[in-house]
């Protein structure tokens, strides 16, 4: 491919100042939170910062897929999971931030020794669930991902400079050993981040369930940032209606898995109706949570990405496709809030500066550093082999 063809990606400074005054606003939100409701203040914290998490670590989950089945339709695009993958420092320090909230956010962090049922549990639980092991595990999470996501973007990057196969074959072995770590990481971070929001519950199955909106959430945001790259005038001569009926096929598969595993644990644990597990389920079935938690949750990552992207037609489309991913995207988050804001709002649901601040804050640092990746590199790895067969995909 003629390299003339495919520019390098430079954002608008004009974006730049826009993105980082939005942060800072986001930033001074959180910070008037803190003066007034700190535990409300913790829990926004900890959802965006999981959140966006997710979308990064989607990014390297998605390259280490197409390498290990040697996946040749999405080597096109693969620039943008890649700058995805960026955030991974910044969630870093995100989550250690979150270990000044502690207090606010887990019960674990102050045992009350009263003799009760409840707080032997804690103790029984104390030597994984205590501060600096749990600050430790933090680092060892992200020392994993960064150093994997580092080591598959370093290839990309350096066959574009020598086009050794070399590198495809490196990794292949990097995506093999991220796909076994991954697994096990991401299990216990959903448990140590939020299943311990209530750490007498347990579901052997939440490891799974958080992976399924990881995957499900960042392909979502995948479609949104390919489609804004096309609209202004990136990647249109290398991705077609093609790909995005590819990305429309994920989103639609994913719909479909996350309703499973979000069903299946609903079910099972209201079958067997073991106290210790429904404790979850009640909370979020009293006043408004009902709604939020059993109608708009499972409408919006499921319903609505189910029925409107069955059509041909509409995974073709950037019109239909944008707007679906926006909603899995909204979907996504509140499916987040549902599972980690009852504690602080046990009064019910409500929305107001402290969730619209961090988020729009935390978003627009991660399109930010998003930004600032996707200008290090060509568009498009211009030496990988499977770059002319995914040029030249069709469906």
């Amino acid at each position: 491919m003629n390299p003339n063809l495919i520019p390098h990606f430079k954002a608008k400074q004009t974006t730049i100042n826009a993105l980082g005054a939005l942060a800072g606003a986001g930033a001074l939100a959180f910070v008037i939170g803190l003066f007034i409701d700190p535990a409300r203040a913790w829990s926004n914290w900890l959802l965006s910062a999981f959140y966006f998490t997710t979308l990064a670590l989607f990014g390297t989950f998605f390259i280490a897929i197409g390498y290990l089945t040697k996946a040749g339709w999405h080597v096109a695009l693969r620039r943008v999971p890649e700058a995805m993958t960026a955030w991974l420092p910044a969630a870093l320090v995100a989550m250690l931030v979150l270990g000044a909230g502690m207090g606010y956010l887990y019960e674990w962090t102050h045992i009350h020794e009263d003799g009760s049922h409840h707080a032997h549990l804690l103790h029984h639980k104390s030597p994984w669930l205590n501060q600096w092991f749990f600050l430790g595990r933090i680092v060892i999470y992200f020392g994993i991902w960064i150093l994997i996501s580092r080591a598959l973007t370093a290839h990309s990057r350096r066959q574009d400079t020598d086009g050794e196969l070399s590198h495809t074959h490196a990794n292949m072995r990097n995506s093999a050993i991220f796909g076994v770590l991954f697994a096990l990481t991401m299990s216990a971070a959903s448990f140590d981040w939020l299943m311990s929001l209530e750490p007498t519950w347990f579901s052997t199955i939440f490891g799974i369930y958080q992976f399924a909106g990881l995957f499900q959430g960042g392909i979502a945001a995948l479609i949104v940032l390919i489609i804004m790259l096309r609209r202004m005038g990136y990647l249109r001569n290398v991705v077609n209606e093609n790909h995005l009926h590819n990305l429309g096929q994920w989103l639609i598969a994913l719909s479909v898995f996350w309703a499973y595993i979000w069903f299946s644990q609903l079910m099972l644990i209201w079958y067997s109706n073991i106290p210790e597990e429904t404790s979850y389920f009640i909370r979020r079935s009293q006043g408004e949570w009902w709604a939020l938690s059993y109608v708009v949750n499972p409408i919006m990552n499921f319903g609505i990405p189910f029925l409107a992207l069955l059509p041909r037609p509409a995974k073709r489309s950037e019109y239909v496709l944008l707007r679906v991913a926006i909603i899995v995207l909204a979907g996504h988050w509140i499916d987040l809030w549902v599972g980690i804001m009852p504690y602080a709002l046990p009064q019910g649901p409500s929305f107001s500066f402290y969730e619209i601040g961090t988020t729009l804050g935390f978003g627009a640092a991660f399109v930010l550093v998003f930004l600032k990746a996707l200008e290090r590199a060509p568009l498009v790895p211009l030496r990988d082999p499977y770059l002319q067969e995914s040029v030249h995909h069709r469906i």
